[in-house]
């Protein structure tokens, strides 16, 4: 029965210091993740957290961006994402006027622009 004791506790310590860790990381990626946003006229960088109903958010294919809200697309050159996890389509969709909703999780796989 000892054995099993000792097995059980290293298990859940173990189990315990990878968790602290994961959220260590979790926090880490959280804040080193800013977006280049436009509020008030000012032009800053916030966390996806920090970024409110009323701002201009960019983005470019470079940061491997993942969208990290739903937006409506102001302006934008060649952008294209990669909405596969949610319709299934494998090929990338060209956002314009015509289709010009950003939907949050998808990733920019093509081009530039800013969101609302």
């Amino acid at each position: 029965y000892a054995t099993v004791t000792i097995i059980v506790n290293i298990a859940a310590f173990l189990d315990w210091k990878r968790e602290r860790m994961f959220e260590v990381l979790t926090k880490r990626v959280a804040a080193s993740n800013l977006r280049f946003i436009i509020r008030d006229g000012k032009q800053m960088q916030v966390t996806d957290q920090d970024i409110c109903v009323g701002d201009i958010v960019s983005f470019n294919a470079h940061m491997a961006a993942i969208i990290s809200c739903d937006g409506i697309l102001l302006s934008g050159q060649d952008v294209k994402c990669d909405e596969s996890a949610l319709t299934g389509e494998p090929e990338p969709v060209l956002k314009s006027a015509e289709k010009p909703f950003m939907i949050s999780g998808t990733t920019v796989n093509a081009g530039k622009g800013t969101m609302l």
